[in-house]
Order: structure tokens, then C-alpha cells, then sequence
């Protein structure tokens, strides 16, 4: 009996501690999509395969990208990828960082992990469906690119 009661105890100790847990960029992310979807005539959200794990800055530490291309919803074929592409975060130590792009992939170049993007061609002053890519490489927890104020530090949504 002594140990059923110090089980219980301990469960509700780690599930007060859960409950005080402030929630991931990741999990905010989805909540506020689904209630955007939500709101759309009661649409049906699904998060797809939207979560990235990765260590974009080589600091031995898991890093994190998420992308909104991934999710859907029943009732907006484009409420997460409008035309100038989805929103994609990376969440690096303490800091989140958002691009809108069509597309994007990690390469490889000798010792940097550099992320890749396909933007919309405004971003490079050409027109919209002509290619544009940025190329992002980060320094401890910045990105560095050329056109390195196109980051915003944000919060999703």
C-alpha cells in the first residue's frame, strides 16, 4: 500500500510538472493551424510529416524545422501554401527563424550544413514564378546568407 500511494505521488507530481511545461515552437505551430483550419467552415487539419530534426548549426544539439507545406486542411487547399510558398521555421537553440518558401533541402558542403531555399522570385527582384534560391548557413544560432534580413525571429503564427 506504502508504495501504491508514493506511485501515485510521483505521477502526479510529473504530470503537475507537465502541465507548467511552456509548449514547443512545434506544438504552438500546430495548434494555431489546426484552429486557423478550424475556423474555415469546421475544416478537418491534419500536420502531415512536418517536422524535421537536425543540427543546423553543428553544435552537437538537435535543431528543428518546421514545415508548413506539410500541413492541410479539409476545408483550404491553400491556407498553408499560398502562392508565395509556406512558412518554414527553424527553431535553433533559443531562436526561431521563418521564411516563406516553395521549397527547401539541406546540402552538405564540407563542414557546413547549409539549408536551401526556393523562394518566390520577388525575393530576388524577378517575377513571381521565376527561380530564386537562398542559400543559408548558421553561425552558432544565426543564419547567414546574402540576403540575411529576409530571417525574420519569430514565433510561428
Amino acid at each position: 500500500m506504502k508504495y501504491l500511494i508514493f506511485a501515485a505521488a510521483m505521477a502526479t507530481l510529473a504530470l503537475s510538472s507537465l502541465a507548467h511545461a511552456e509548449p514547443s515552437s512545434a506544438e504552438i505551430a500546430v495548434q494555431q493551424a489546426r484552429e486557423a483550419c478550424e475556423t474555415i467552415d469546421g475544416g478537418q487539419f491534419d500536420a502531415g510529416e512536418y517536422l524535421t530534426e537536425t543540427d543546423l548549426n553543428r553544435d552537437g544539439k538537435t535543431d528543428l524545422l518546421i514545415d508548413e507545406s506539410r500541413f492541410s486542411c479539409s476545408t483550404s487547399a491553400s491556407l498553408f501554401s499560398p502562392n508565395g510558398g509556406a512558412r518554414l521555421h527553424a527553431v535553433v537553440g533559443e531562436s526561431t527563424h521563418t521564411w516563406q518558401a516553395h521549397a527547401w533541402r539541406i546540402i552538405e558542403w564540407g563542414d557546413d550544413r547549409v539549408l536551401l531555399l526556393a523562394l518566390h522570385g520577388t525575393h530576388c527582384g524577378v517575377i513571381g514564378y521565376q527561380h530564386c534560391y537562398e542559400a543559408v548557413v548558421y553561425n552558432e544560432d544565426t543564419p547567414t546568407s546574402v540576403s540575411a534580413p529576409s530571417a525574420t525571429v519569430a514565433s510561428p503564427r
